[in-house]
């Protein structure tokens, strides 16, 4: 067997240690810059202030795999509840914190200016403080020789981005699930205090908090993470304090509804989509009612 000559070897080297160091050093900066991109281009494309029922969607990546793209959620929409225009506005950021949504200027000032009647926002943000761990895990995900072992055997470089572009679910590794599972483990640092405040106070609109389903083990691990005293003291202040309506997702998906372990391919995301969009019709009607 010939291998390559020790040039590539030192070039590839080279490269992954430079991919290392600007994400290293400069993501912070990296991250503003593509969530102002972000917002800019999503309320530019996608808020139009032409339905009479405006729905922001705040996000990471599992929001954005498990809920249809914004063209679909209306058209499904309209079909749901004939008797009303719904348009909606979703803004996804990979591997986000609460903290890229709440301390974001031109998010609050495109928020305002677009005054919503529902905010809809990933029950993990809300109780869960990820600050601490996020650079480890965006460094960990940079250069991450799963995900390049994984490339290899699929015979594509990019088989994380043709997964999320086709949504096809492929071969879920045992060390893939171990790390999915101690990242879990770790979501028991919960916030002290409330952290929708900013939010509350600016906007008139309905707060959703939404309950994103991972696969059926890794979801049952989370209520029982949803049982300790930690998680129901932030649940209550946060209630108190910012009024909130929790959308708890009352089925369990198996794996082949996701094409890597948390992360949802067509077939979640058709069955959760119509779930949501059902589960806001309702919360409308009923507040249109009182």
């Amino acid at each position: 067997m010939k291998y390559p000559h020790p040039k590539i070897w030192l070039s590839v080297g080279l490269i992954f240690s430079m991919v290392f160091a600007i994400n290293f050093y400069f993501q912070d900066e990296l991250r503003a810059y593509f969530n102002k991109s972000r917002i800019e281009h999503v309320f530019e494309s996608q808020a139009h202030k032409d339905g009479a029922v405006r729905v922001v969607l705040l996000c990471s990546s599992l929001g954005k795999q498990g809920l249809s793209d914004v063209s679909i959620l209306n058209k499904k929409m309209k079909t749901i509840d004939s008797s009303q225009k719904y348009e909606f506005v979703k803004l996804p950021f990979v591997a986000a914190r609460l903290e890229d949504f709440t301390e974001n200027p031109l998010l609050l000032k495109k928020l305002k200016e677009y005054d919503p009647h529902f905010l809809v926002f990933q029950e993990s943000y809300l109780f869960t403080d990820r600050v601490k761990d996020l650079h480890f895990y965006a460094l960990r995900n940079t250069i991450s020789f799963y995900n390049v072992r994984a490339a290899l055997l699929h015979r594509t470089e990019h088989m994380l981005e043709q997964a999320i572009l086709n949504k096809k679910t492929v071969e879920i590794y045992p060390d893939s699930l171990s790390t999915q599972s101690r990242l879990l483990s770790d979501r028991n640092k919960f916030r002290e205090e409330p952290s929708l405040t900013d939010f509350s106070e600016m906007l008139k609109a309905t707060i959703v908090v939404l309950e994103v389903p991972l696969p059926r083990p890794f979801e049952e691990k989370m209520d029982s993470i949803r049982q300790v005293d930690s998680y129901h003291a932030i649940f209550r202040k946060e209630k108190e304090v910012n009024d909130f309506i929790y959308f708890d997702y009352p089925r369990k998906h198996p794996f082949a509804y996701y094409y890597d372990e948390s992360h949802m391919n067509d077939v979640g995301e058709q069955v959760y989509t119509d779930w949501f969009l059902r589960r806001l019709r309702v919360l409308n009607d009923s507040l249109n009612a009182e």
